[in-house]
């Protein structure tokens, strides 16, 4: 399922990188500006994934994710021994 941009930052549909690149006064939306951004990472499969999503929504994600993480166990990678 494909992920909506405005899901992680409301608002973010006003503005083009072109506006940013031209100056363009983006900080009319302090809802999400600053609210904090935060780099979430995950891995499924062997993959690791990183994602930048907004506090909220971080909190939401490692809630929804808690009762598998709790079942879990974290495995270290045997390659980055000293």
């Amino acid at each position: 399922m494909p992920v909506n941009p405005d899901d992680m930052y409301p608002g973010s549909d006003k503005y083009t990188w072109g506006d940013i690149l031209e100056g363009q006064d983006i900080i009319d939306n302090p809802d999400w500006l600053y609210a904090g951004i935060e780099n979430v990472q995950f891995g499924v499969d062997g993959a690791t994934y990183e994602i930048e999503l907004v506090s909220d929504r971080a909190t939401e994600m490692r809630e929804l994710l808690s009762p598998f993480i709790k079942a879990a166990r974290i495995v270290r990678d045997e390659r980055s021994k000293p």
